[in-house]
């Protein structure tokens, strides 16, 4: 279904089009430049994958270490309910969605390029089909 990844940006950008429309022309366009849809997305997205595991460590870190002391006994329990700690686990719980945020808005910018080289290319051959 990579050609389908086209359908976001061709319902957003596209005018006075319903969403069957939207998903025809999506796999219209993406079939049309399949191999490059499926290279270009696997390649950000594993990039912007690296990304957010890199910005996510934080919070995962924190929050094992809170499971390890509880486990571990009654003096654990006072730093894992301190204010600072709770900071800090909020802190890169916001840093963990920001980064997931980002990610989503880098593979959307992504998309509507690949969607704009799409609507290049198809407009290249419809010319030389006039002629």
């Amino acid at each position: 279904l990579s050609p389908l990844t086209l359908l976001t940006p061709v319902y957003v950008l596209e005018e006075h089009i319903s969403l069957w429309q939207a998903v025809k022309k999506a796999l219209r366009l993406g079939m049309s430049i399949w191999g490059k849809v499926v290279g270009v997305v696997l390649v950000v997205y594993i990039i912007c994958s690296i990304g957010q595991t890199i910005f996510s460590l934080p919070w995962y870190i924190l929050f094992v270490a809170k499971a390890m002391m509880l486990f571990g006994g009654d003096a654990a329990d006072l730093f894992v309910d301190s204010w600072i700690y709770l900071l800090l686990t909020y802190l890169a719980a916001l840093l963990l969605i920001f980064a997931g945020m980002m990610v989503n808005a880098v593979l959307y910018v992504c998309q509507a390029y690949l969607y704009g080289h799409a609507v290049e290319k198809d407009n290249q051959q419809n010319a030389a089909s006039d002629y």
